[in-house]
């Protein structure tokens, strides 16, 4: 229940994700719809995703599916759109009342300059953002403790 506004709202998302410039959440039966602008790094151009979320119930945790809608949102101007890009969260419980988190994210968007350097820049920033995000949930359940 902690974890979940660090996804689905908008100011919590950009709280911790990395070059995120602008982002809108809307609700849908199942999940959201989320619009995210980039503002990236050189030598990247700016760009944007829009990713439907929906969340299933397993045992013993949830699975937050991602999959690319650009049809959902319209591209903006001198912007380009990540597609076809599918990810998941899934969040485990495990006994000492700790959750297990485990992120894949598959983009086939064509590269602008070679891979390799790419995957460097995108998994360095990526990794910052899961630091800022450890530390946006360990303040959460801080406080909430501080609460009862």
């Amino acid at each position: 229940e902690v974890f979940m506004p660090y996804l689905k709202d908008a100011a919590h998302y950009k709280a911790w994700a990395p070059g995120v410039d602008f982002c809108e959440s809307q609700p849908t039966e199942n999940g959201w719809i989320m619009y995210t602008l980039l503002q990236t790094l050189w030598p990247f151009s700016q760009q944007d995703m829009v990713a439907e979320c929906s969340v299933s119930q397993r045992p013993g945790g949830v699975t937050i599916k991602l999959n690319s809608s650009p049809e959902k949102y319209r591209q903006k101007a001198n912007v380009s759109r990540l597609h076809p890009f599918y990810g998941s969260w899934e969040l485990t419980a495990d006994n000492d009342h700790k959750t297990r988190v485990t992120y894949k994210m598959l983009s086939k968007t064509k590269p602008k300059i070679p891979r390799s350097l790419q995957d460097q820049v995108v998994q360095h920033e990526f990794l910052k953002g899961i630091k800022k995000l450890k530390h946006c949930l360990a303040t959460e359940c801080q406080t909430q403790q501080a609460m009862f």
